[in-house]
């Protein structure tokens, strides 16, 4: 299928023609972009699901100091990739690396185009299909831990029909997403204003309910430990995978950037702006939590299958922890929608490049101008990444650490190119003097990221405890290489659409 995609003078909009039917432009608003990427990242349904991992490792000091740190390198990466996007407001995280690895010059540069765009668009859409399993197995164990309450523990849900609950929500996200867009934008913009009520909803009932709090100096002093491990770095190192976890997925609103108004704008503001209201948010919600927190050793022994509706009941009783998990619940959906609809453009993205097998079958659009079979292979695929969860309790928590590292990985990569090569198209959005050294801080933390989160996180390590975070992304690693040498080196040979100087996409086969 051959292409031309054309971005106004003006940078106004993206054009894309086509042998096949396009995306429809002008589905999302600037403020429809900011919702999808402030709902994909997601503080209440994200950082409710992680945060036992936080407050087992290190406890309250260390997950607000790893926040604010966390947040700071988020944002950098935010920024930077913000300018990449507003350069090249067009296919998302791959595409950047194609581009700035073939600006590089040389016919070394060009060889080395395709094999890194190719590597880092099976690595993000592998880590945004992981992420979509997540958001939607997290809904899963709210809904177990509320039948858990309602019942005074008589029901007690299997691991096995926690994922059957965790499917069935994977294949309603999907209908939603075939169904009607501009449906999907709608949610995104509610969900932005349900995040934020939802927040004052949960600080007044616990303010108003909890019949005693913690005073801010525990807040910001108390340590906890129940990782196994003596070594406090090491501890406060763990801590960082609830934030990290959290504050991931502003750049995948790229993936929309045909079906946004003015792209090369609204993209770059959603990604910082969701990023800042994020950290500001996410702070605000944690301090309320670890305020009104009871007991920690309770938490670590809860029988929830959402560890933080253990914290809502021992402070406010069972009543008003069902009202609070409704609002978690519903957040938590909105982000699993979310995070579907992103995935299944990254894979209709990578098709249309003809950098996935069966190519013409997943850059299929139907007749409501939305790519189906794309979104029916992230959902496929995202049920296949969580089908391990019955085996161990342990498994969600070795999703969210190889969601965590694929996606900083990926942030690496393109970073990298980055750092290497000078972008030499210049969108609205420019960091200026300030655009290496902010580039060079999101690379450390993403090299540190990567690193980190695939280390032990209890001991003394047993079968049930592994972190299995490190064969995920091994795995991913080494399909995606495997996939590289038996197939794609003579089948992809860079994205169809290229971009030039003057901000006009063309066929790249008519690139000099």
């Amino acid at each position: 299928m051959t292409s031309k995609v054309i971005l106004s003078s003006n940078y106004g909009s993206i054009h894309h023609e086509t042998t096949s039917q396009p995306l429809p432009r002008t589905v999302f608003s600037t403020f429809a972009t900011f919702g999808l990427a402030f709902t994909n990242i997601g503080i209440l349904s994200n950082l409710s699901a992680s945060f036992q991992t936080g407050i087992l490792s290190g406890g309250p000091v260390t997950m607000i100091s790893s926040w604010n740190v966390v947040a700071f390198f988020m944002l950098c990466i935010a920024l930077s990739l913000a300018e990449i996007c507003s350069a090249y407001p067009f296919n998302g995280i791959y595409y950047w690396a194609y581009e700035l690895v073939k600006q590089g010059g040389g016919t070394k540069s060009g060889k080395a185009a395709p094999f890194v765009a190719f590597v880092t668009g099976w690595i993000y859409c592998l880590a945004m299909i992981i992420a979509a399993g997540s958001a939607d197995l997290s809904v899963a164990l709210a809904i177990a831990s509320m039948i858990r309450m309602m019942s005074d523990g008589a029901v007690d849900l299997s691991m096995t029909t926690t994922l059957i609950l965790a499917i069935a929500i994977l294949l309603s996200h999907a209908l939603l997403n075939v169904w009607n867009m501009q449906l999907i934008s709608l949610l995104n913009e509610v969900s932005v204003w349900w995040s934020c009520g939802g927040l004052v909803v949960i600080c007044a009932i616990l303010a108003a309910f909890t019949p005693q709090h913690n005073d801010v100096w525990w807040v910001l002093t108390d340590y906890e430990n129940y990782t196994g491990f003596s070594s406090v770095s090491y501890v406060v190192m763990l801590s960082m995978v609830c934030a990290a976890y959290t504050l991931f997925g502003c750049e995948s609103v790229a993936q929309v950037a045909e079906e946004t108004e003015e792209a090369d704008s609204a993209a770059p503001f959603a990604m910082v702006a969701s990023i800042a209201v994020s950290w500001f948010v996410g702070l605000i919600f944690l301090f309320i939590l670890l305020l009104y927190t009871q007991d920690i050793q309770s938490i670590e022994q809860t029988q929830f299958e959402m560890p933080i509706a253990q914290l809502f009941l021992d402070a406010v009783g069972s009543r008003w922890t069902m009202v609070l998990l409704v609002v978690l619940v519903v957040s938590q959906y909105f982000t699993g929608c979310t995070t579907i609809t992103l995935v299944s453009r990254l894979i209709f993205s990578l098709a249309r490049d003809h950098a996935v097998p069966m190519s013409d079958r997943l850059s299929h659009v139907n007749d409501k101008a939305i790519p189906d079979n794309a979104v029916y292979a992230a959902t496929g695929f995202a049920i296949f990444f969580i089908s391990p969860y019955p085996f161990s309790d342990f498994v969600f928590n070795a999703v969210l650490s190889a969601t965590t590292v694929t996606a900083n990985l990926t942030y690496a990569i393109v970073l990298l190119c980055r750092l290497i090569v000078p972008i030499k198209v210049r969108g609205r959005f420019s960091l200026g003097a300030f655009s290496t050294v902010i580039t060079a801080l999101g690379f450390i933390w993403t090299i540190f990221a990567v690193v980190a989160f695939i280390l032990p996180t209890r001991w003394p390590i047993t079968v049930d405890n592994f972190n299995y975070a490190s064969l995920g992304v091994t795995g991913v690693i080494l399909f995606t290489l495997l996939n590289w040498w038996f197939w794609a080196k003579d089948q992809y040979h860079g994205p169809t659409a290229h971009v030039n100087l003057n901000h006009v996409y063309i066929p790249a086969t008519s690139v000099a």
